[in-house]
């Protein structure tokens, strides 16, 4: 189960889950505004790393990489819904790790969602 859903296999938030997903989504806009240093409303790959890593993320420079070109438009910004859509599948990556880990590595990407992160 990811941290952000919902928890009890409905398909449906409930009030608490809700406000632990918004209270994510608030937090993770201010990170976005914040690691947008030209205001542009994308992030660049340099920006997104340290977005990412404020937000308790550190990738390895191969995951990164498949990040970005996952998540970037073809002028290699990242705007804040796919911001956001990133940051759910690291949150459910990492809450799928059998230890807790604070970094995560290229072997983890392929290990768990190779196929899910790259289409």
């Amino acid at each position: 189960d990811s941290p952000i859903l919902q928890k009890d296999g409905s398909a449906r938030l409930g009030l608490v889950e809700f406000q632990i997903l918004w209270n994510k989504i608030r937090s993770w806009l201010n990170i976005f505004r914040q690691f947008d240093l030209d205001k542009s409303g994308t992030m660049s790959s340099y920006e997104m790393r340290l977005a990412l890593e404020a937000a308790g993320f550190k990738l390895d420079n191969k995951l990164h990489q498949v990040v970005v070109d996952r998540y970037a438009d073809d002028s290699l910004g990242v705007d804040f819904d796919n911001f956001v859509s990133c940051l759910v599948k690291l949150e459910t990556m990492f809450s799928n790790q059998p230890k807790p880990s604070t970094t995560l590595s290229w072997v983890s990407l392929v290990t768990y969602y190779s196929e899910e992160i790259c289409y």
